[in-house]
């Protein structure tokens, strides 16, 4: 730990501010953080107000907020446009800075909606740390942040810290004598997911924790004690009172001494209350998802169509956030799914233009029962989905190459009255026209050329600012909103039709929903801290079928040969099966592999001898000519069953595979991966870890390190 870092002793209001005085002009100079700290009423919040003004500080209060809003604040505050265009979010933000300023994190330590979140440690890692790093050359930027343990922080990013003195620690439930009950109900309170709460929800929430307390009680329990709760009076209405703790850091301290084995019968207990009803309360379908991450429940619960519907889509991004903080998501679960959509930048403006997204997805990947059961929500949807043509991010296996529409261009057929009966045509950027039917999305023949009697509507492109507006904005209202990955869209009365990176869709538009959104663009500021587990290696990698092969390589490519075309020396009775079950894939042109088709030519055995190769190989054994690999012969030793590369190319090496069933089936999955159409899925780390599970050491020789690691290799095939 350097200097900077070092715990300081407290000091008063006045030597705080000028200490930070004193170190903003090096900030500004070179960039830098400086943790503000102190116990409970020290007044870090009052000293960040005072400095704020003496430096024309931006300030951001990140009380109640997630990190995404905190960056879309600190944007505004540093007078960018970033929040309103297609860009790299908060890092294109800071860029646009063109002279040194001071920005002012307060209260960061309560970011989040939520109690369980990990919303403050992402304004801490992602925001305040990521500021200064962002600068363009010779702008800095000092970022002063509230924080109550400033120091750990402080020494976690080795900056400096300035802890106040004064104040008072946090008041857990020693500093309370009363009786168990009232002790109980407390600790439930503090257990709630939202800082506030009505009294009907606290009653639940002490059902929840097995401590019922009516609502006439729990007023009577708030009233006596002002110091440590506060009550917010409604406008009269029956319940509308709310109550809350007086300080969130004694709400904190009763939720952390609460055992734990206790708070996880009270989440769960709370999740099966609240979920009961039909139309969840306010209260639920913000903190239900909270209640699911604190016991690794929220997997289950976003299942739920009907649920999810209802629930609110920020708290659900915030809960998956803190439900996989530094653990991966299962690929196959629905919150993989929402992690893709955080990737994408998905932000609703409306609880119906949730479920229209959670509708669309569900369109996408074939899941009808979703799709039906979202439509029952008794919801006025802004746009609704048809069909998609494509493949939703995440969305895919090894079957087949996984393939979406290239979009050059797209537009829009039909007859003048019968739009119903038109056609969407695609052209890709080579020249392919690809057609649906815009009733249904079925693939259809190209429309003759175009005469008097048929519209052709052209699609408008979404640029980083948006979709144009050729007719004025009312007009462009009838195109849906959407991230940037849509970038093709058409409307005409009540039907739009989309095309972006994962596929072509078209979309019943209502115009009165629609007129009443944003015109805003759908982004997100920060990336997701969430990640997708690794996927099992495809079991049919370790036991490939002709079929599985000629999905991805090519129909026909794969011919077996009879015990007859074997030769005698082909002493290894598994490739001898392999040979004359499945067969050699006869590839050309790929992975700089040409293989020989071998129920043309048989198998030969090589015409050189081991003392030209320039790899040592094996003596007296038959090695036979399976093709060529990376500009080497690529052989067939028929004792072993190896596969072996002779050296000429330069690589020492000679393994290839271990086997010619292992060898086929790397090169397949390679094949897989490097033909389909990828948009946002990193699938390279997972292909490389397939192919290792499928054959150790040939990974590691020089032959397939040269395959991942030469940045060029790709670039030949």
């Amino acid at each position: 730990m350097n200097e900077e870092s070092r715990e300081h002793p407290p000091v008063s209001f006045e030597e705080a501010r000028e200490q930070v005085l004193a170190r903003i002009p090096g900030m500004l100079e070179a960039g830098g953080r400086l943790w503000i700290g102190g116990r409970p009423g020290a007044g870090k919040s009052r000293l960040l107000g005072r400095l704020a003004e003496e430096t024309s500080a931006a300030v951001v209060d990140c009380r109640g907020k997630s990190a995404e809003q905190v960056a879309h604040d600190v944007a505004i505050a540093l007078g960018t446009s970033a929040p309103y265009t297609f860009d790299d979010g908060l890092y294109s933000a800071v860029q646009r800075v063109d002279a040194g300023r001071v920005v002012v994190l307060v209260n960061a330590q309560w970011a989040g909606q939520l109690r369980t979140s990990v919303e403050a440690n992402r304004v801490a890692r992602q925001i305040a740390a990521g500021l200064p790093r962002a600068t363009r050359y010779g702008v800095g930027l000092a970022v002063l942040i509230e924080w109550s343990g400033a120091d750990e922080l402080a020494a976690r990013y080795g900056d400096a810290s300035v802890i106040l003195a004064g104040g008072s620690d946090a008041h857990g439930p020693s500093s309370l004598s009363a009786d168990n009950d009232d002790q109980g109900a407390v600790s439930a309170l503090s257990l709630a997911e939202l800082p506030e709460v009505t009294f009907a929800t606290w009653e639940l929430l002490c059902e929840a924790g097995g401590t019922p307390r009516s609502r006439a009680l729990l007023r009577e329990l708030a009233d006596r004690l002002p110091d440590l709760l506060q009550v917010t009076e409604g406008d009269g209405r029956q319940g509308d009172a709310r109550v809350s703790f007086r300080r969130e850091n004694d709400a904190r301290q009763w939720r952390a001494e609460v055992p734990q084995e206790q708070a996880l019968a009270f989440h769960s207990s709370a999740i099966r209350l609240l979920s009961s009803a039909p139309e969840l309360s306010s209260y639920a379908a913000s903190a239900l998802p909270a209640h699911a991450a604190a016991v690794d429940a929220l997997k289950e619960l976003v299942s739920q169509p009907s649920v999810l519907a209802q629930l609110s889509p920020e708290a659900v991004f915030e809960a998956l956030s803190a439900a996989y903080y530094g653990r991966p998501i299962d690929p196959s679960s629905r919150c993989a799914s929402l992690h893709y959509l955080l990737e994408r930048g998905i932000s609703p403006c409306s609880q119906e233009e949730w479920v229209a997204i959670l509708h669309h997805l569900a369109i996408g990947t074939g899941d009808t029962d979703t799709a039906t059961a979202l439509t029952q929500q008794g919801m006025t949807l802004p746009w609704q989905t048809r069909w998609m043509q494509g493949v939703p991010a995440g969305m895919y296996d090894t079957d087949l190459p996984v393939r979406r529409p290239e979009i050059m261009k797209l537009r829009l057929e039909h007859d003048a009255e019968a739009i119903d009966q038109g056609v969407v045509v695609c052209t890709s950027y080579s020249g392919a026209v690809t057609t649906w039917r815009v009733a249904d999305g079925a693939p259809t023949s190209p429309p003759s050329p175009p005469n008097g009697q048929r519209a052709v509507i052209p699609a408008l492109y979404q640029s980083d600012a948006g979709w144009p507006y050729p007719d004025g904005p009312a007009a462009a209202a009838l195109i849906p909103r959407m991230d940037s990955s849509v970038r093709h869209g058409l409307r005409k009365d009540g039907l739009a039709v989309l095309g972006g990176a994962d596929g072509v869709f078209a979309v019943s538009v209502n115009p009165e929903a629609i007129a009443r959104q944003p015109r805003t663009l759908m982004k997100r500021m920060l990336r997701p801290v969430t990640r997708i587990a690794a996927r099992p290696t495809p079991p049919q990698a370790f036991a490939p079928t002709r079929q599985w092969l000629e999905a991805s390589l090519g129909e026909g490519c794969v011919r077996p040969l009879t015990e007859d075309q074997l030769p005698d020396g082909l002493s290894h009775a598994p490739t001898r099966r392999f040979l004359t079950t499945v067969g050699l894939p006869a590839v050309s042109g790929f992975l700089e592999l040409e293989t020989t088709d071998l129920a043309v030519s048989g198998l030969e055995t090589s015409g050189r001898e081991p003392e030209e190769w320039d790899t040592e190989l094996p003596e007296d054994v038959p090695l036979y000519q399976l093709g060529e690999w990376q500009s080497a012969q690529l052989l067939l030793d028929g004792a072993s069953g190896q596969v072996l590369q002779d050296g000429a190319s330069g690589l020492y090496e000679p393994l290839a595979a271990s086997s010619l069933q292992q060898f086929v089936a790397m090169v397949r999955l390679y094949h897989w991966w490097f033909t389909s159409d990828w948009t946002i899925e990193d699938v390279k780390p997972e292909l490389r870890d397939w192919l290792r599970a499928i054959d150790e050491d040939a990974i590691d020789s020089e032959a397939w390190q040269r395959v991942f690691s030469d940045e060029t290799f790709a670039d030949r095939l």
